[in-house]
C-alpha cells in the first residue's frame, strides 16, 4: 500500500498546477493501478466490494 500511495502522491505532485480535478482523477487511477501491480488489493477483492455494492 505504500508504495501505491506513494505513486498516487508523486503523480498528483506533478499535475499541481493544473485544475484540482485532473490531479484527483490521475491520482485515484494510479493508486488504483499500483494496488493492483503490487497485489495490495486482488482481484477477488474487487468482485468481492463490487457484490456489496
Amino acid at each position: 500500500m505504500i508504495i501505491a500511495v506513494g505513486g498516487m502522491g508523486v503523480s498528483v505532485f506533478m499535475l499541481r498546477d493544473l485544475p484540482v480535478i485532473i490531479p484527483l482523477a490521475v491520482g485515484a487511477l494510479a493508486y488504483g493501478v499500483l494496488a493492483l501491480a503490487t497485489r495490495a488489493i486482488s482481484w477477488d477483492d474487487l468482485r468481492q466490494l463490487k457484490e456489496r455494492l
